[in-house]
């Protein structure tokens, strides 16, 4: 499964205002209101945009998390009307745009199609204003955000408003241009003749003229500097003296790095039985401990020594907190098909900050599982 920049993100928030802290605290959904579509039929717990200014301007310290619980505002809605890329850095002075938009909080028994036919919108258009890919997993709790009624989208298109007049060019009288004045001849100035000598005075002698200067000396070149011997790259950093182990065995279904129609896998997809350990990849504190990223499902990260984070997605159970100080080997976790996958399996990923590094550079290779 291929995940493009999405753990960065919430590392990044982690590092700058501490958000982990605050992931506990899930904002509830406003009540439910009727929301009629051109068919007239009732939409079932559709919410309208919660009031709030169209555009803010981004004061030192604020994070993209923190606007859109102050303002009610989805995170995937901000980041697409404001065009922002990972890391998703919010500067000071930022003038950032907060679309109105009205949100559907899935409910037990809710399908993609289900909830495009009970709000009037287009079930492509749905699952792609919410970036969701087959097989459309959506969860119970989660706010997906609506785009427009196709009833009220044609209904609401009129007739095109008659085309603006141009101003008329106003014309400007310019006197004629009178003729230049004539040339003035220039006369070539010839040289006075030389003075001739006062009587009782002695002529100067002329003076000779000063040799030109020898020409310098040519530098003689310096032979060409000898090539720097290349060297060889250092070894990758390591966590810890141990290094790190992996999480689970089993076959790789996904590889780091390039995947089909242009995405990119940030770790490796291990395929397992579901319920089977997953063990911390090394020691270190976990970061955080929940499932508000969409598509990873039960998500932990945790961080060691030397800037290194690892991630451990799609799990059924998760058996450590935020805050817990947990050792190499741990038991973390059970292997899931939680988030958007359909098959059990452990995403993994190493990263040094928000740089996403390949496993096969820091797991062991004596114990790596065999490649499809």
């Amino acid at each position: 499964m291929a995940r493009v920049g999405v753990i960065a993100f919430l590392l990044v928030a982690v590092a700058a205002a501490g958000i982990l802290a605050g992931c506990g605290d899930r904002i509830g959904p406003p009540a439910p209101y009727e929301l009629r579509t051109g068919a007239g039929a009732p939409a079932l717990n559709a919410t309208p945009p919660v009031p709030h200014p169209d555009r803010i301007t981004v004061v030192g310290g604020e994070t993209l998390y923190g606007v859109s619980r102050r303002y009610g505002v989805p995170l995937r809605a901000i980041i697409d009307a404001n065009n922002l890329r990972p890391p998703f850095l919010l500067l000071a002075g930022t003038s950032l745009v907060l679309p109105q938009v009205a949100t559907h909080v899935v409910r037990p028994g809710d399908t993609l199609t289900s909830v495009a036919r009970d709000n009037g919108v287009d079930v492509s258009t749905l699952a792609r204003t919410n970036h969701l890919a087959p097989p459309y997993v959506i969860r119970t709790g989660e706010a997906l955000i609506l785009p427009a009624p196709v009833a009220t989208a044609q209904a609401g298109a009129g007739p095109a408003p008659p085309p603006v007049a141009a101003a008329p060019v106003a014309t400007v009288a310019m006197a004629p241009l009178t003729a230049p004045p004539p040339r003035v001849a220039v006369v070539p100035f010839a040289p006075p003749p030389p003075l001739a000598a006062r009587p009782g005075k002695a002529a100067r002698p002329t003076v000779a003229a000063t040799p030109a200067p020898a020409p310098l000396p040519v530098p003689t070149p310096m032979p060409p500097a000898k090539p720097a011997e290349a060297t060889a790259p250092p070894p990758p950093l390591k966590v810890s003296d141990q290094g790190f182990i992996w999480p689970v065995h089993g076959r790789i279904v996904a590889a780091y790095g390039a995947g089909p129609q242009g995405t990119h896998n940030d770790g490796i997809d291990i395929a397992a039985r579901e319920g089977t350990p997953v063990l911390a990849a090394d020691s270190g504190e976990v970061a955080y401990a929940g499932n508000e990223l969409r598509g990873y499902g039960n998500l932990i990260l945790i961080k060691h020594p030397n800037g290194f984070i690892t991630a451990y997605a799609h799990n059924e159970t998760l058996l450590v907190q935020r805050g817990e100080h947990v050792r190499r080997g741990q038991i973390i976790a059970r292997v899931g098909a939680t988030g958007a996958v359909s098959q059990p399996q452990l995403h993994f990923e190493i990263r040094r900050g928000v740089r996403a590094l390949d496993p096969d550079a820091y797991l062991p290779a004596q114990t790596a599982a065999a490649r499809p």
